[in-house]
Order: C-alpha cells, then sequence, then structure tokens
C-alpha cells in the first residue's frame, strides 16, 4: 500500500481533491484554493473536524465583523442601513479570500499531525482495513460539528430575547 492511500483513509470524503492538493503541499505548493472554506468559513473547518481551528475562526470572525462595524459607523454613514451593507460587503472581502486560501494549508497540516504518527507506528504493507477505517473515523467529516455555530447562536438569541422579556 502506498503512503497516498493512508492519506485517502484519512480524507474519507473528496479523496481525489485532497490527494492532489497533499501532493501539491508535499511539492512545495502550501497555499490554494478552496472556494467551500472561504463561503462557509467556521462552518466547513468544523465539518472538517478541525473543531480548534474552527472555533478560533469563528471568534475572529466575529471580532473582525465587529471591528470593522465600529469604523464604518464612526463614518457616520447612515443611510438607511448603508452602514451595515458596507460593513458586511468589508467582512467578505476580508474574511472570504483569507479562509478560502488557508482552508486547505490548514486540512492538510492537520491529516499529517494525525497521519504521520499513524504511520509511524504502523507498516504499510499489513495495514488492515479496520486500521483504515479507524483512521477514517479521525478524519472525513461531521454534519453535526458544521451546524455548531448555528445552534450556539439559535442557545444565545433564544436565551438574549428570554432576559430581555
Amino acid at each position: 500500500m502506498e503512503r497516498i492511500e493512508v492519506y485517502k483513509a484519512y480524507f474519507f470524503d473528496d479523496t481525489r481533491y485532497y490527494a492532489k492538493v497533499f501532493e501539491e503541499h508535499e511539492q512545495g505548493k502550501k497555499i490554494s484554493f478552496n472556494f467551500s472554506a472561504g463561503f462557509f468559513g467556521a462552518c466547513w473547518f468544523l465539518y472538517r473536524k478541525m473543531y480548534l481551528e474552527g472555533f478560533i475562526i469563528w471568534i475572529i470572525s466575529a471580532v473582525l465583523s465587529l471591528i470593522i462595524d465600529h469604523i464604518v459607523v464612526s463614518f457616520e454613514i447612515d443611510n438607511h442601513g448603508l452602514s451595515s451593507m458596507l460593513s458586511n460587503i468589508i467582512f467578505i472581502v476580508i474574511s472570504f479570500p483569507t479562509w478560502s486560501f488557508l482552508g486547505n494549508y490548514f486540512y492538510i497540516r492537520k491529516s499529517q499531525r494525525i497521519v504521520e504518527p499513524f504511520l509511524s507506528t504502523h507498516n504499510l504493507e499489513e495495514l488492515e482495513s479496520k486500521d483504515m477505517a479507524r483512521l477514517g473515523l479521525k478524519g472525513g467529516t461531521s454534519y453535526f460539528a458544521a451546524f455548531i455555530p448555528f445552534i450556539l447562536l439559535f442557545i444565545l438569541l433564544a436565551l438574549y430575547f428570554i432576559i430581555i422579556r
């Protein structure tokens, strides 16, 4: 069995795409574009089981949004919601390319942190399907984790309205 096959077991979904990204990463091309990572932000990171990264990105996004909103409001542009729209546009212009270009980098680095220790303790020729399945469970994706920000937002909004009323 080849080393890339072990990584494919970790990737689980979109194995051809991430195997290509992994090989490019190994050849020195560390940064690549991932539309889903940019569009979904923290949810994509959580979906890919990068919980710490997803949580940090969620916090960074919230703080960045507040900072941008504060800056835009300080210019006293308030023409029928123009300041809110401008804040959102600036946020998207900053966050979308940032997460798009860093998503695959963080995902490949995470896969290396999991797969390389696994490879150091297992012989490639003697790997069994149960070993590969266990590795796939560590990697792969989690739809539930992708919805955590929405669940937390719903809970926070519910608490907000309960406390105010």
